[in-house]
């Protein structure tokens, strides 16, 4: 076991001056600590601040793709139906299948321009 090394003082004033400057050490230690505890706590709430921030844009892109969405459902809704009232069935199907002949035909001849039947 190691053991630690006990000052010996002669005088009372010299163990009193030893004491008061082991006191102010950790005095000035415990300053040091609580500056870094205010630097991180202040680095943290940044941080939180700058997710708040990034969670609205997230929300704000998220309504913003679910708009689109719901805008694109209603087309495509709105595109059957009138293929339905002009009796013309599985027209999406149809154009699908045309664009996919075109795409084959283009990789054929690249000299033609393609055209999207609907």
């Amino acid at each position: 076991l190691a053991t630690a090394s006990v000052p010996s003082f002669e005088t009372n004033q010299e163990a009193l001056q030893a004491t008061r400057d082991l006191q102010q050490k950790s005095l000035e230690a415990l300053e040091r600590i609580q500056a870094q505890a205010a630097e991180s706590q202040a680095v943290g709430q940044e941080a939180l601040i700058q997710l708040q921030n990034h969670n609205e844009q997230l929300d704000e892109a998220t309504r913003a793709t679910q708009k689109v969405d719901d805008s694109l459902n209603k087309a495509h809704r709105l595109q059957d139906r009138f293929a339905f009232i002009s009796f013309q069935f599985g027209n999406r199907k149809t154009a699908k299948r045309h664009l996919k002949h075109e795409q084959k035909h283009l990789k054929s001849t690249p000299d033609t321009a393609p055209t999207f039947k609907r």
